[in-house]
């Protein structure tokens, strides 16, 4: 909830006149509900699943086109704080 704190903090600063009407807090709320963790690490597991297929993808057009010469292949990097749901991922294989 860090960055729920920071937001939070932000809103009451004095610095930025609140505005809080009905529209912006129906909006909070959609937003706090959507940044728990039980909603974001499944998207973030199909992110990797999507990002290692495209590599993929572009992998094959390279072998198969010199306009795809210079793609070189370094890996994904995938920053968390809780390994797990990248761990359980299921690989997906295109194209067979």
């Amino acid at each position: 909830m860090e960055g729920c704190e920071h937001s939070l903090h932000t809103v009451l600063n004095a610095d930025y006149p609140p505005r809080l009407g009905p529209a912006y807090l129906r909006w909070l709320i959609e937003f706090l509900r959507a940044s728990r963790k039980s909603k974001f690490e499944p998207g973030a597991a199909a992110l990797v699943h999507l990002c290692n297929a495209s590599v993929d993808l572009r992998e094959a057009l390279a072998r198969g086109s010199p306009a795809f010469a210079s793609f070189e292949r370094h890996g994904l990097l995938a920053v968390s704080e809780n390994l797990a749901p990248f761990d359980a991922a299921e690989p997906i294989v295109i194209g067979e």
